[in-house]
């Protein structure tokens, strides 16, 4: 699960943004071109352009998001560093990625790796935190590293509450920052050549290590796009796109409910949300590339019941957006459920073309899906570090009030959720007000002034 993010120089957020923390569910919220939409795409730029075997790009181009010229993800289309950092606990990694612009006619030449900064807080046997630190310096043509000299130093158990927890953020960061100076210039200077040598093959297993912790959730993440397909009488399957993920217009899904545990558990998400059909979903070719899906309305006359199936163009618009969405929560859970891997799920515009009533309903179908996924691994002795993680941009004041309501009557804790609200201050600079939940399904602080009028 993504604990943290930073983002700078990238989109919307200039070189002063702020870290911010994320939830098992995590709602981000603000006005439209707000910078909403940034936070998403700065997680499906790395994952699209990371294949796992060679160093991460930041490619603006592919599987997820086509948002064409490299030069349009840097800060004002400057020339500049953009960093992206995440933290999976118990490491974060950070990426510098070189945004250069030619000077002649603009056009941007390239957005490749520059640097890689690796922290990592471990626990020794007696409960001591130790704060390691590793940077790298690289050569993307030759994907090749260049290390900095790696620190290492305990953290005081205050300030290591403040690192795990993420309590007075700036004050667990400039520790860091003062720990690592004093740390660097010591080591530095009683080095020898043979410490050297091993330091390196340290570092290049915590810079390794961490980075295969960040891509252990982002090969596992599932985007749904804002906009979803129009139902169709039949729907064709694409191998590229696999067998876990509906797509980014959800036009896969046919082929995700040919899964009988995923088409119950959508049938009972329909329940949940007091959708009247039945879905089901069968193979027309031998080849299972061909689906039909239909939607059952079951009703009585006297004592007689009589039924009628429909095809997704029969129905109403909404249930062409809404299947998709539960479909690949569905997928994601079994996922998790069944294997233990991570489940990454970023959904735009979930509630779009959706009654307000079913769209307070997505909250009790999020629970549903992040509450079964923890009973599963505890059942399976799995590691119980939560695996499904929902990051979800949304307008609905119904979606936001539900979660509240299903902290307050205990479904929900009040650590699994939160709120990212986008805005600008007076200055035009972006800024993340992340408001948590307390225990009685209220906000934290005040809710920006003026947000939902």
């Amino acid at each position: 699960m993504i604990k943290k993010m930073r983002l700078q120089n990238f989109k919307v957020f200039g070189s002063e943004a702020p870290a911010f923390k994320l939830a098992p569910i995590t709602v981000v919220l603000g006005c439209n071109s707000s910078g909403k939409s940034s936070i998403l795409q700065s997680l499906l730029l790395i994952a699209q352009g990371w294949d796992g075997r060679h160093l991460p790009e930041l490619e603006p181009n592919g599987r997820f998001k086509r948002l064409g010229r490299a030069g349009n993800l840097a800060h004002r289309h400057q020339s500049c560093l953009i960093s992206i950092s995440l933290d999976v606990g118990p490491s974060s990694v950070t990426w510098d990625f070189l945004n250069l612009i030619s000077t002649e006619n603009g056009v941007p030449e390239r957005c490749e790796l520059e640097r890689i900064t690796v922290k990592t807080v471990t626990p020794d046997e007696n409960g001591q935190q130790t704060l390691f630190l590793a940077w790298a310096s690289v050569d993307s043509e030759h994907e090749t590293y260049t290390f900095t000299m790696p620190v290492t130093a305990p953290v005081p158990k205050a300030a290591a509450v403040q690192l795990e927890h993420g309590h007075n953020d700036a004050d667990s960061e400039k520790y860091v920052e003062l720990i690592t100076l004093d740390a660097y210039h010591d080591r530095a200077e009683e080095t020898t050549t043979d410490e050297v040598r091993h330091r390196s093959m340290e570092q290049r297993r915590t810079i390794n290590d961490g980075c295969r912790r960040i891509h252990k959730v982002l090969q596992n993440l599932r985007y749904v796009g804002p906009v979803r397909s129009p139902g169709r009488r039949l729907y064709t399957f694409e191998p590229d796109i696999g067998h876990d993920w509906v797509g980014v217009q959800g036009d896969q899904f046919a082929h995700l409910l040919q899964t009988p545990e995923v088409i119950d558990k959508v049938n009972q998400y329909l329940a949940i949300i007091g959708v009247p059909y039945k879905l089901s979903a069968k193979s027309l070719r031998t080849l299972d590339l061909i689906y039909e899906v239909q939607l059952h309305d079951t009703w009585s006359t006297g004592d007689e019941a009589q039924s009628i199936s429909l095809g997704m163009p029969d129905v109403g618009f909404g249930i062409s957006q809404l299947l998709p969405v539960l479909t690949q929560v569905a997928r994601s859970a079994q996922n998790v459920c069944s294997s233990g891997d991570t489940e990454l799920v970023l959904l735009e515009q979930p509630e779009l073309h959706l009654h307000p009533k079913w769209q307070s309903l997505l909250a009790d179908v999020f629970a549903h899906a992040l509450r079964e996924s923890r009973n599963q691994k505890m059942d399976a002795d799995i590691d119980q570090t939560d695996s499904f993680q929902i990051i979800c941009e949304t307008h609905s004041k119904e979606l936001v009030e539900q979660l509240c309501a299903l902290v307050r009557e205990g479904t929900l804790r009040a650590q699994d959720v939160c709120f990212l609200v986008v805005d600008r201050n007076r200055g035009e600079k972006r800024i993340v007000t992340r408001v948590a939940v307390t225990e009685d399904g209220n906000f934290s602080r005040s809710w920006p002034t003026n947000y939902f009028m």
